[in-house]
């Protein structure tokens, strides 16, 4: 097993209230995969990422994404 991330629309425009996305190989490309899917060139606002989960029952929760995402945003 990789990386996975949980998603859910908020803007109840996807017929899915949430879905696991492809499986990614590290930590770090799931926090790149987050950031893109929200906030990168083809970010989509009504989305979220609930939680990140690794391979070793490793947890990502929402609050820690989104700090990592604005840090991110910070060093650009």
């Amino acid at each position: 097993m990789k990386w996975k991330l949980r998603v859910r629309d908020e803007g109840g425009i996807s017929q899915l209230a949430w879905w696991e996305t492809k499986q990614l190989d590290s930590e770090d490309d799931a926090l790149e995969e987050a950031w893109e899917m929200m906030y990168g060139r083809t970010g989509q606002r009504h989305l979220k990422v609930i939680y990140l989960q690794g391979p070793n029952s490793e947890w990502i929760d929402s609050a820690d994404i989104e700090a990592w995402c604005k840090a991110r945003a910070s060093r650009q």
